[in-house]
């Protein structure tokens, strides 16, 4: 047994002076003068095409650093809109709370689609788990989508810990359903006191415009709110895209509006355009004037 063994270390030991590609292999590769370190020698950072023959080099550490920086910037959203819109022209942002409805929201996508408009929607977490493709709809024409808490709870009567827990499960509904954190934040009832604002890390969007369709349930007197306010630029307008009667209201307010000559923008647009580039984590926004 020991010839036997004898003979296969010279064997081994000529193959590996000679460039033999065999038992060579097996044996202990010399690392810094220290050959007790073992070591297989395969070739490292390699991958052996079967198919084609060919032996692909994997990247080096240095250019996959590189590599997973171009990810991480082609990842950031710019604060820039995508969309192009005139400054120098009026605009308005329609804004919906307490969706999403896979009936009444959706019917509210079927007119801005029609009309070729946009709106903000302010969406509850709860909701954004049970109608994800509501949501994906609303990003997919254009529209924005912001957080509205996950359960439209007062805010203002929560501990710091318990608005942290309810925009952490918020916020993980909106990551499932459409792979990111929204921008913006809309408190349930406007409500934002010291401890909310020091607490969400979002901007916070209300409005100066409300439009009672919670509470009068009637498309008349919704539209007539709109148009009794001289001008609407600059303005953000609160409705809900739960009722029925503001899915009638937004039929007929977005085409009128657009015949008016308003841009109906996002909240991200409406900012952007006004000179308001950055929105700023904790501070309440109501309107953006020219």
């Amino acid at each position: 047994m020991n010839n036997i063994i004898t003979f296969i270390y010279f064997i081994a030991t000529i193959s590996k002076v000679t460039g033999f590609d065999g038992i060579a292999n097996l044996l202990p590769v010399e690392t810094n003068n220290d050959t007790s370190i073992i070591e297989v020698a395969i070739e490292e950072n390699k991958d052996y095409n079967e198919s084609s023959d060919i032996v692909e080099e994997e990247p080096s550490v240095q250019e996959d650093i590189q590599i997973k920086e171009e990810n991480i910037l082609d990842d950031i959203d710019t604060n820039k809109p995508s969309r192009v819109i005139d400054p120098t022209k009026p605009m308005v942002a329609l804004t919906y709370d307490d969706g999403p409805n896979a009936t009444t929201t959706n019917k509210i996508l079927d007119i801005l689609e029609k009309n070729n408009a946009v709106a903000t929607f302010f969406e509850l977490g709860n909701l954004v788990e049970r109608y994800p493709d509501v949501v994906k709809r609303e990003e997919a024409i254009g529209c924005e989508v912001g957080n509205h808490s996950y359960a439209h709870k007062n805010l203002n009567t929560l501990s710091k810990a318990q608005i942290q827990a309810d925009m952490q499960k918020s916020e993980n509904a909106f990551l499932n359903a459409i792979g990111h954190k929204t921008k913006l934040f809309r408190p349930p009832y406007g409500n934002a006191n010291a401890t909310v604002r020091a607490t969400i890390e979002y901007p916070l969007i209300n409005w100066n415009i409300d439009t009672l369709d919670w509470k009068s349930r009637n498309a008349d007197k919704v539209i007539a709110h709109i148009r009794s306010f001289q001008s609407l630029d600059g303005r953000i307008i609160l409705m809900h895209s739960i009722y029925n009667s503001t899915v009638k209201a937004t039929e007929i307010i977005v085409p009128e509006l657009i015949s008016k000559g308003y841009q109906l923008v996002t909240i991200s647009e409406l900012a952007y355009y006004r000179g308001f580039e950055t929105l700023s984590n904790g501070v309440i926004y109501r309107e953006f004037n020219p």
